[in-house]
């Protein structure tokens, strides 16, 4: 599904997800497991964030999958730290609703701005604050992805985030603290 290459004090990993409910890492000299972290749903993308600069500062890794939760692991203790959602079915009214309703297909860390961008298949951007771990809003309105956003990046010369969709449409938005569309 899906491989990011993360750095455990030191140490160079390959982390691969698959089916197999299971994210595995690789050691990436000799290509033997080291770990194996059990996950409750199949992890669709993987991103490892270090944001700060302190030895200190945890080794994150961010996992989005077909729950629409974000699952964070600390890669010092190989343990689940957090989640990010903020989805519930059982809500009556859609403007209730923060985070995914759909299956996480990309996440991007926005190290400048300490936020974690997700793409899903409900045709979302939502921004997530990494200090407080708490929900930032999101981007779409009328010039959104109809099909679903499958993938991101970020320009940091511009301050732009950059999304493509099922819909085979690209979309670049400036500055994504300033664009939020509900307030951080």
């Amino acid at each position: 599904m899906a491989a990011e290459v993360v750095d455990v004090q030191g140490t160079k990993l390959l982390a691969t997800s698959s089916a197999d409910l299971a994210i595995n890492f690789w050691d990436t000299q000799t290509f033997k497991i080291k770990k194996i972290i059990s996950t409750p749903e199949i992890q669709q993308c993987l991103r490892y964030a270090k944001w700060g600069t302190d030895e200190k500062d945890p080794d994150l890794l961010y996992t989005g999958g077909n729950d629409a939760i974000i699952h964070i692991y600390d890669l010092r203790t190989y343990r689940e730290r957090s989640i990010f959602t903020g989805w519930n079915p059982f809500l009556k009214r859609d403007s209730d609703q923060k985070g995914h309703s759909g299956p996480i297909m990309d996440l991007l860390p926005i190290k400048e701005q300490k936020l974690l961008a997700s793409a899903a298949l409900d045709g979302k951007i939502c921004l997530w604050d990494v200090v407080s771990e708490k929900y930032a809003g999101s981007l779409g309105g009328e010039n959104s992805h109809l099909k679903g956003v499958t993938c991101l990046d970020w320009h940091a010369e511009n301050s732009w985030l950059l999304s493509c969709g099922l819909d085979h449409d690209e979309i670049g938005r400036a500055s994504c603290r300033e664009r939020v569309s509900s307030p951080v």
